[in-house]
Parts: structure tokens; sequence; C-alpha cells
């Protein structure tokens, strides 16, 4: 089942071997296994190239939610606690069907078109951006050509401090950029392979509105809420900041793709994105994502000043960023 090498890496990493799962055990139909089965079947694909090897993807159980990516004695790592899934798959089916109901326009094409019902494709999607954003930082260990062993671990429950980092927050924005582009492009080619009467901008707009308040869910629920806005603190960029980025990328992405006499406009799936993450985080303690929003939008200098005068400098110091990696055409 697990390598006695790979056994030992992880337990210098704090994962005894009784943590482990045997990935052949999960069941065929749950959401865990379609995660799993995405990645080994993505980062296994010869013409990838963001494909890393040799790639061990590992499933512990009995640990908080986190992730990580680890590089070690030449072997690229994927570490999911069986805890996000867990959480993030509770969330969707409690959150989207209320506003999503069975017999609803989108709710029924989804079923239509994937065989699969709609929160399991959610769930999906919300987990591509979470296995993109891992490889990305496995990407950025290989282009660093290095046998030094690399960690770059997602804390979720900061604390304000002054252990800014500005390597690591450039390495998640990084990662966050690249997993948004590939998020952008796989809802634009599943867009692409529906049947044409389908094929409407309307839709592709609402598509990556989903996705995006799906990503801020995913963020909500694992931080418990929004903390503290903060710029030039911690190890990790703020959340409200990486999703910025986030939406950010995957609207410019797809902005004037679609029907030519009616483009994809990113200015119009941004505000359709945060309407419905407004109405998927409402909070009991108080309007949470709103009044989160309004205090952002009262920073936006120092968000300005954050990016121009803090990580794109910085960004360019970097060659192993996937954003300086990426193949021409991807």
């Amino acid at each position: 089942m697990f390598d006695k090498i790979d056994i030992d890496i992880l337990r210098e990493q704090g994962y005894s071997a009784d943590k482990l799962i045997d990935l052949a055990s999960i069941p065929a139909n749950s959401l865990t296994s379609a995660f799993i089965r995405y990645i080994q079947k993505d980062i296994s694909q010869p013409n990838n190239p963001f494909g890393v090897s040799p790639f061990q993807l590992i499933l512990v159980k009995d640990l908080p939610p986190n992730a990580k990516a680890i590089f070690s004695h030449g072997r690229y790592f994927i570490v999911i606690h069986h805890s996000l899934i867990e959480l993030l798959g509770k969330d969707v089916y409690k959150k989207f069907p209320p506003l999503f109901p069975v017999g609803g326009k989108l709710n029924s094409l989804i079923e239509t078109n994937t065989n699969m019902e709609f929160c399991f494709f959610i769930f999906q999607l919300i987990s591509l951006y979470i296995y993109n954003h891992e490889l990305a930082h496995l990407n950025q260990y290989k282009n660093q050509q290095t046998s030094t062993s690399l960690l770059q671990e997602e804390y979720c429950d900061l604390v304000a401090g002054n252990n800014f980092n500005p390597i690591s927050h450039a390495m998640e924005i990084d990662a966050d950029i690249f997993a948004a582009t590939e998020i952008a492009y796989s809802v634009l080619n599943f867009w692409q392979r529906l049947p044409s009467t389908e094929q409407t901008t309307d839709l592709l707009e609402a598509l990556i509105a989903v996705t995006g308040a799906g990503i801020f869910l995913f963020w909500q629920t694992m931080q418990g809420g929004w903390s503290n806005l903060y710029f030039l603190d911690h190890t990790h960029p703020h959340i409200m900041i990486r999703a910025t980025y986030i939406l950010d990328c995957m609207t410019t992405v797809l902005h004037g793709v679609g029907d030519v006499t009616h483009p994809f406009s990113r200015d119009m799936c941004q505000i359709s994105t945060l309407q419905l993450a407004d109405m998927l985080l409402q909070e009991p303690q108080g309007p949470g994502l709103k009044s989160y929003l309004s205090l952002f939008q009262n920073n936006i200098e120092a968000f300005e000043d954050y990016s121009k005068q803090h990580m794109v400098p910085i960004s360019k110091k970097l060659p192993f960023l996937v954003q300086w990696n990426r193949p021409a055409g991807r």
C-alpha cells in the first residue's frame, strides 16, 4: 500500500502510519473517491506539462481540515486530510440546495448533461481549486531544481502578528492564479461540450459564478468565518486577498469568449459571483460577507499597495513561480 520511504517521509512531517488511509478502501461512489480518481488521472497524463514524478497522493484521518504539498527525498506528495473533504461536502450539500432546488434550470441542466446530481458537480468544481492549488506548489518545487525538502501548508486559523513572509505570500498567490486559470478553462471546456442550444454566455457566467461562490464558501468553512483584515502579516495572504485574485483571474481568462453578440463579461460575472456568495454565506451573527466586502472596499488603496509595491516586485524575483513557467497556449 505504502512504500517504506513514503512512510518515513510522512513520519518526518508528523503523520504516523496509523493515520494513513488506504485509497483502495474508499467507497467507489463517494465524494472522496471522485476527488482521488480525478487527481490520480490528471497527474498521470503523459501530456500534462504540470505533472510531477515520483508522485504520491496521501489521504489521512483524524486530523483537522488541511492540505499540504510536500517535496522530500526527490518525491512529491499532496497530502489531503479527509476531514477537509467531509467538511466541504457537508457545507455544499447544506448551502446549495436551497438556492438551486431540484427542477431548477441550472440544476436540471447539470443533471441531464453530467449524469450526476448538482451538489456532486459543485463539489467537484471546488475540489478542482484545492487540487490545482497544491499541484502548483509541487510545480514551484520542481522549477527550483533543488534536492532540499520543501513544504507549503495551507494555514487557515491565522492570528495577527508580525510574521510576514513575502516569498510565501507570493507562492500562495501564484498557486491561486494557477488554480483559477485551470478552473476557468475546465469550466469553458465543459460548456463547449454541451449541446449547442445550451452554449449561452449567460450559462457560462452562471457556471463561473457558482464556482467562485463555492470557493468563497470553502474558505469561510475552513476558517469558521472571516478573520480581521491584514496585508503585511502572517505567512499566508488573507483569504479575501486570495479570493480577489482568484475571482479576477477566472473572469479575466474568459472575458470576451462565448456568444460574439453577447460575450462573457468579466465585470458582470464578478457581480453575479459576489451576489451568490453573499446568499451562500449568510451568517447568524450578522451579514457576513457583505459587511466584509464593505471593509475591503474601504481598504482598496492598501490592497493596491500590497499588490503593486510588495507582491509584484517579489514575484518577479522568483523564477520558479508557475506563472513564469507556463507553457505557451496553457
